[in-house]
């Protein structure tokens, strides 16, 4: 007589089919746990690398998120913001590095990133030129709303450009 003990996977380690699940079901685990991961604004690299699986795997079950967000709990506009987040956010990790050291195109296109990140989520306030005092620009910037390794950036930033 053959008394096998049944095997249940783990899903939150591994995500491989057993006897237990369907891999219907295990699909349906995996692209959850890449949605809770992407809100938590994780790249889709670092989403392959846990989950242990490849990264166009993870890009067909971001896309599947986007085009079936009533599965996952999330009105559509909601969504993309989210994954457009992660991915900015993802572009600022990658750049940061050649603009600590100087790098003007990184520090640019970072700058742009930020940008397109405030508009995204509705804080962008364009640049106002003030012509009456010396046209120089201005910008509603609240320096005390800043990280402390935000206002280090800045200071970097400005005395690399005033070199």
């Amino acid at each position: 007589m053959n008394t096998k003990p049944e095997t249940i996977t783990d899903t939150e380690n591994e995500a491989k089919p057993t006897k237990v699940e369907s891999k219907t079901e295990l699909t349906r685990k995996r692209r959850e746990r890449v949605w809770t991961m992407l809100q938590r604004r994780a790249t889709y690299r670092f989403i392959a690398y846990q989950l242990k699986t490849n990264l166009s795997m993870i890009q067909r079950d971001v896309a599947y998120i986007f085009e079936h967000p009533e599965e996952f709990g999330t009105p559509k506009k909601e969504n993309l913001k989210t994954i457009n987040q992660a991915l900015l956010d993802s572009c600022i990790r990658s750049l940061s590095a050649n603009a600590a050291n100087g790098d003007v195109p990184s520090i640019k296109a970072i700058r742009e990133i930020v940008q397109e990140e405030n508009k995204m989520f509705g804080l962008y306030e364009a640049d106002k030129i003030d012509a009456n005092i010396s046209g120089n620009v201005t910008s509603n910037l609240d320096l005390s709303k800043l990280t402390v390794d935000e206002l280090e950036l800045l200071k970097e930033l400005r005395s690399k450009m005033d070199a």
